[in-house]
């Protein structure tokens, strides 16, 4: 077995400590971007809900019929607490889920 060599190796590498110091100087970005990404930041649009009207008819409606929030999600197939959301005016429901609404409790919502 003299083909084997026994003796232990160290491998080191020296980018490791030129890559953390390439880290730390973060990317260089000119002005041009800096300042796209400050509009971009600031027209951050609000996001739609329903209008308070259409929250309290929805819980009205809700009630009358004799169902909780929990059973009203249960019976449209929504993920839980998403009834809580839109009384709320948390969330806003899409499209689909105004007219599963609309039949389960027979009004129009609207949004804002």
């Amino acid at each position: 077995m003299d083909y084997q060599d026994w003796n232990p190796i160290t491998i080191r590498s020296s980018t490791a400590v030129a890559t953390v110091a390439k880290k730390q100087a973060g990317p260089k970005v000119s002005d041009a971007v800096h300042s796209a990404r400050k509009i971009d930041a600031v027209e951050v649009g609000r996001l739609k809900t329903l209008t308070s009207k259409s929250r309290s008819e929805m819980a009205q409606a809700r009630v009358a019929k004799g169902l909780t929030q929990k059973q009203l999600d249960q019976r449209g197939q929504f993920p839980a607490n998403t009834c809580n959301l839109w009384e709320s005016g948390k969330m806003c429901p899409s499209g689909p889920q105004i007219n599963i609404l609309h039949r389960i409790l027979g009004i129009k919502l609207e949004r804002e």
